[in-house]
């Protein structure tokens, strides 16, 4: 097993008055485990200031988790599956009290195959859903499927 982890603090501050300035913790860490040689386990989890075009908000403090977890089927198919939760907490903005927060969903199943040495050939599939405090008609789900092929050295 192996990690790490970092803690700060962050802080933006805009010319313009209309925007708030936004500040907090910024921490993070990683964690990945190899419970067998064919299967690894990887984690991530982060705070951070983001940006955004959202009229009249300064910005949000997304706070995201992921984990991934990937097993070697067969020396030339990996197999994949991908799931995530952010927390975005919007900052200033046109928003009721209390302000926008938006919680993301994700989801990624995904199938590797090696032709040989230097080719392969993808599928996967992912599904991301948002749902929206306080803001009406804001909600959404995403479908993406595709296949691919790619090259490595």
């Amino acid at each position: 097993m192996s990690g790490n982890a970092r803690i700060g603090y962050q802080s933006h501050n805009y010319e313009s008055p209309r925007l708030n300035t936004i500040s907090g913790l910024a921490s993070g860490m990683t964690a990945k485990w190899t419970p067998t040689g064919l299967t690894t386990i990887s984690s991530a989890l982060s705070r951070t200031i983001k940006q955004t075009t959202q009229e009249g908000s300064s910005g949000y403090l997304a706070t995201t988790f992921l984990t991934n977890v990937e097993h070697e089927l067969l020396r030339n198919v990996i197999l994949s599956v991908k799931t995530g939760y952010t927390y975005n907490e919007y900052i200033g903005g046109n928003f009721p009290n209390p302000p926008r927060a938006d919680s993301l969903y994700l989801l990624g199943l995904s199938a590797k195959y090696s032709l040989n040495r230097y080719l392969f050939v993808n599928a996967s599939y992912l599904h991301n859903a948002r749902r929206v405090q306080n803001v009406s008609n804001a909600d959404y789900d995403v479908n993406i499927f595709y296949i691919g092929t790619g090259s490595q050295l």
